[in-house]
């Protein structure tokens, strides 16, 4: 039986052509906005026709939308999400973003349903990859593996899984700071060697160790 109230004989009706027989939808959302990020790069899912959606069934997750000949459907089995959250709200909806074992983020604006079954469905997620299932009450058990905390980029402030290397949002990379560091260490040398180029050269130098710094942190800082 379907979770979400959104999940009626209309909303499945527009994905139903996708939806396989031994499966049962829990939530549809729909949307009026697709990206995927990836290695530092994004990329919007456009579509001209028709709204997108995203279907959260028994078994899977799938995204589907429409083009202007046929339509683009991507699916994810639960063992290939590595965790889902909400994402900004704003007039236009609410980001529903998930990421792949492979790093590839998804977030998906849902302007419908509400935020609310939008957090259930989220959840929902979580426990599927997980590998957990929703607990009745009064039942006692482990709590599902919580795959959405995240922590800020220091630089463009979206959510990054803790311990990333380099955002995937804005490409963010502490080690590219490195180079530039020994680059402004080696003016900033030369520069003092020389009475007039002091105030300079202590300029380069200052701002080594300001690069220095960037290079130890991690990407939450």
């Amino acid at each position: 039986m379907p979770q979400g109230s959104y999940v009626t004989d209309k909303t499945i009706g527009k994905v139903e052509d996708e939806v396989r027989a031994d499966e049962e939808v829990q939530f549809i959302a729909r949307g009026n906005d697709v990206e995927v990020s990836y290695r530092g790069s994004t990329d919007n899912l456009n579509y001209i026709r028709g709204r997108p959606r995203l279907v959260v069934t028994d078994q899977r997750v799938f995204l589907k939308i429409p083009k202007t000949i046929g339509t683009n459907v991507e699916s994810f089995e639960y063992d290939e999400i590595a965790g889902a959250d909400l994402g900004n709200s704003g007039l236009t909806g609410t980001r529903v973003k998930f990421r792949t074992v492979q790093g590839k983020d998804y977030s998906f604006r849902a302007d419908k349903p509400d935020d609310s079954e939008l957090e259930m469905m989220v959840e929902f997620m979580r426990e599927q990859a997980s590998g957990e299932r929703p607990q009745t009450s009064g039942s006692a058990g482990s709590t599902p593996a919580d795959f959405h905390q995240t922590e800020s980029c220091i630089e463009c402030g979206e959510g990054v899984n803790e311990g990333v290397s380099r955002c995937p949002n804005c490409g963010y990379d502490p080690s590219d700071y490195k180079s530039k560091q020994r680059k402004n260490s080696l003016i900033g040398g030369i520069l003092c060697a020389t009475i007039i180029g002091i105030p300079l050269g202590i300029l380069y130098i200052r701002r080594a160790r300001k690069q220095g710094k960037k290079a130890k942190r991690g990407v939450t800082g």
